[in-house]
């Protein structure tokens, strides 16, 4: 392995020197600097990433922990992340929860074993032990989507409460009164939220809640295939339906259609989370647009922040809620194709 010493031996300079040079420190001749750096280059010099680690107690590693990998809505969220991480010298640790509890605790504590500078986490709700051993360290967090009720770290989330509010609203404007709503785990924040925007609506347009229009499953496409069923099951079942969550979309619409229905002819939808290909879907489906890629952008800035202490790490939590945008289609029933 190249060292700075063998470096300084072929350009006739101290060790002190070529360090300058590299790290771009100190006033050296250009003529000299450009040398300099022609040898490292010819050498095939690399510098000791784990050295520069210990001397500065820094590993310029981010650690991010996402609760399904398999979801394009984090796809989007991680590339913001990465894109602010990289223009500041940062590499990331990725890391996929599965929705599981006990799988994200592990990653919590392999990611403060390799001693990363920070942690972003889209969390399962879970793991509350795990999240006040980082607090009593001092490691720097964000929470991204999701939020720990009663932890002291700085959340960026999305305006879940009011985008539900106005998918319903929404619903309730084109004519429909019978709405159900098919969400994730409620000890999830996002599903909490969405559940409570739902409800707000139907308060404001004095509709009765139904419980029995409520269920309750995963973010994933089989729950919201198996909850749909159950619904059309029903007596009097529901002629619109509010997914929690683009994958139980599919599983509705695929329910839907087998079932012989036609959407939004007999069953309207609407669904939180939006994505391109949503307009080639037939019929093409009316979403909650999430700024997905804002969203981790900001939770990567703001983590900056906090490992720069260009802000305080103190119990005083900060939380950024981002705008969601209705973006409408044929599916929810007011617009022809």
């Amino acid at each position: 392995m190249v060292t700075l010493k063998d470096i300084a031996l072929k350009a006739g300079v101290s060790k002190s020197t070529v360090s300058r040079v590299l790290n771009n420190k100190g006033n050296v001749n250009p003529i000299l600097k450009r040398k300099v750096k022609k040898i490292a280059k010819e050498l095939g010099y690399h510098p000791n990433i784990l050295a520069a680690s210990l001397k500065k107690k820094k590993t310029y590693t981010i650690g991010v922990i996402i609760s399904n990998i398999l979801n394009p809505f984090f796809t989007s969220v991680v590339r913001g992340i990465e894109d602010v991480a990289m223009k500041n010298n940062f590499n990331i640790i990725l890391c996929n929860a599965d929705e599981n509890p006990k799988k994200e605790g592990v990653y919590i504590d392999v990611l403060r074993a390799k001693k990363v500078d920070g942690m972003i986490i889209a969390t399962t709700g879970e793991n509350k032990e795990h999240f006040s051993a980082l607090e009593r360290e001092g490691i720097p967090v964000v929470l991204v989507d999701r939020k720990v009720e009663g932890s002291n770290f700085d959340t960026i989330i999305t305006d879940n409460k009011r985008g539900a509010f106005e998918a319903t609203k929404h619903f309730i404007e084109t004519g429909y009164t019978r709405i159900g709503f098919i969400t994730g785990p409620i000890n999830i924040t996002t599903s909490l939220e969405r559940l409570e925007g739902y409800k707000l609506a139907l308060k404001k347009y004095k509709i009765p809640y139904d419980e029995n229009l409520i269920k309750i499953g995963e973010f994933k496409e089989d729950s919201g295939y198996k909850n749909m069923k159950e619904l059309i099951k029903m007596k009097n079942p529901p002629k619109a339906i509010f997914a929690g969550n683009y994958l139980i979309a599919l599983g509705v619409y695929t329910a839907i259609k087998e079932c012989g229905l036609k959407i939004p002819e007999d069953i309207a939808v609407i669904t939180f989370d939006d994505f391109p290909w949503f307009q080639h879907l037939s019929p093409p489906l009316t979403a909650v647009s999430q700024p997905t890629y804002k969203l981790g952008a900001y939770a990567m800035k703001r983590l900056l922040k906090l490992i720069k202490e260009e802000l305080p790490y103190s119990n005083k939590r900060r939380q950024i809620v981002l705008k969601n945008t209705l973006v409408i289609r044929e599916s929810c029933g007011c617009k022809k194709g």
